[in-house]
C-alpha cells in the first residue's frame, strides 16, 4: 500500500493530490490518503512507499513523520519543495502559513508606537525610578537606532519612564484618580 499525504492545509492542491492517487490506482497500486493526524501513524510495516505532494506546504509534524519513515528504510517521493518552505501550522483550530499571519497582522491597527529615535531624540529626558535596590551599574544609553538598558543583576524593580510614557488612568496629576500607573 502507498501512503499519499492529503489534507486541507494551505498550499496543498487537493485536486492535484487526487490526480496523484488516481494515477497510482490506475497502475494497480493500492493507495491510502493520510491527513496530518494519520501521518503520525506512518509505518514501513503498513506502507510500501510514501508520496508527499506540495512538500513545501506541510506542517512540521508531517515532515517529521516523513523523515522517520525514510530513516526506517521506506522509499518516499516529494513533489514541490523545498520541504517546509511555506510551513503551515495550526493556531486556534485553524491552519496558517507565515504569509497568512503577516497579512492578518498588517490588518490590525497599531495602537502604540515607541518614541521615534531620530537624531533629535534626547534620552536624558527619560526618568529612572527604582525601589532603592537597583544596582548602581544600571545604565541607559542610545546605540544608533536602539536603546541599551542594563539592569544586571536584576534586584527589586528599576524603570525608565519615557517623557511620553503610557498612562492608563489620566494625565499624571498627583492626587487624582490617576495615581496608579502601569509599569512594564
Amino acid at each position: 500500500m502507498i501512503a499519499v499525504f492529503d489534507d486541507a492545509v494551505p498550499g496543498q492542491d487537493r485536486e492535484a493530490n487526487r490526480a496523484v492517487v488516481a494515477a497510482l490506482e490506475a497502475r494497480g497500486f493500492k493507495v491510502e490518503t493520510l491527513d496530518v493526524a494519520g501521518m503520525a501513524n506512518l509505518s514501513t510495516n503498513r506502507y510500501a512507499a510514501l508520496v508527499v505532494p506540495s512538500c513545501e506546504a506541510v506542517p512540521r509534524s508531517v515532515a517529521a513523520s516523513a523523515l522517520a519513515f525514510v530513516q526506517a528504510g521506506g522509499p518516499a517521493v516529494f513533489t514541490g519543495g523545498p520541504m517546509l518552505d511555506k510551513e503551515v501550522f495550526r493556531l486556534d483550530g485553524r491552519w496558517y502559513t507565515r504569509e497568512m499571519v503577516e497579512a492578518e497582522l498588517a490588518r490590525v491597527p497599531i495602537g502604540f508606537r515607541p518614541p521615534c529615535l531620530s537624531e533629535s531624540f534626547n534620552e536624558r529626558v527619560w526618568h529612572r525610578v527604582h525601589n532603592g535596590r537597583a544596582p548602581e551599574g544600571s545604565f541607559f544609553r542610545r546605540e544608533g537606532d536602539c536603546f541599551h538598558l542594563s539592569t544586571v543583576p536584576l534586584m527589586g524593580w528599576d524603570v525608565f519612564h519615557s517623557p511620553r510614557g503610557m498612562r492608563f488612568f489620566g494625565d499624571g496629576r498627583e492626587g487624582g484618580r490617576d495615581e496608579h500607573r502601569a509599569v512594564g
